[in-house]
């Protein structure tokens, strides 16, 4: 008795399949961060600070990146507007402060003998302990401490090497960095002019994953500043 024929595969089958999910985490990171800002947000004013006082405000500045790791070699450093809003419930010196910024973060670098021009856009989200500490009136000295959740946007990755430049699609979806800083504030009326320099640090590999083929993935953290202006009202 013979057996039945395989049925021939077709040549372009292949060509129609799927196209594999991309990165569900970083589809999903955006709303779950939104989310938790704007409950927090609305929660700043109910904390029990004594004689607390509520503010808002825009933020805008300059952000200055870098990236290190065991594989970044000569990294450069990228400078780029940062911009957005934020809250503050303050108390006489110990207070808290949220801001949601928008900031490029990224630089040049050299990966496995070659150059990379790397570049995130993100929704960064600080929470921050705020001490307030009297200077000559009307001015006050902030201390600033806390994390900071940047989401990821979208990266784009310049490179020679078509692997390098694959890395664009297998960026975290969200990066916790340390977050310390120094400010001041004049009060002016209702109206409260600051500055504050913020300096960050990531704690984890900006790079999920990598292409098994190219062996490890290439270890590469985000470290930068901030110089930040803002108006609280």
């Amino acid at each position: 008795m013979t057996k039945p024929q395989a049925r021939p595969r077709s040549p372009h089958a292949a060509r129609h399949r799927p196209p594999p999910s991309r990165s569900p985490r970083r589809r999903a990171a955006f709303p779950g961060l939104l989310a938790a800002a704007l409950a927090l947000l609305l929660l700043l004013p109910a904390l029990p600070c004594a004689a607390q006082e509520f503010r808002v405000g825009p933020r805008m500045g300059l952000g200055i990146t870098t990236l290190t790791g065991a594989d970044a070699t000569d990294p450069s450093r990228r400078s780029s507007l940062v911009a957005g809003g934020g809250a503050v419930v303050q108390g006489p010196v110990m207070g808290f402060a949220l801001d949601l910024l928008y900031a490029q973060r990224g630089a040049a670098v050299g990966l496995a003998d070659e150059r990379a021009e790397i570049t995130l856009h993100s929704l960064e989200m600080p929470i921050l302990l705020r001490a307030s500490i009297p200077l000559v009136r009307p001015a006050r000295l902030h201390l600033l401490a806390g994390i900071s959740a940047a989401a990821l946007l979208g990266a784009a990755v310049e490179a020679d090497s078509p692997a390098l430049a694959a890395l664009e699609d297998r960026f975290a979806s969200l990066d916790v960095q340390l977050l310390a800083g120094v400010g001041a504030a004049f009060r002016i009326g209702r109206v409260e002019p600051h500055v504050a320099a913020r300096f960050t640090r990531g704690t984890a590999n900006l790079i999920d994953r990598g292409p098994p083929a190219e062996g490890p993935r290439p270890e590469l953290r985000h470290q930068g500043m901030m110089i930040l202006l803002g108006v609280d009202l």
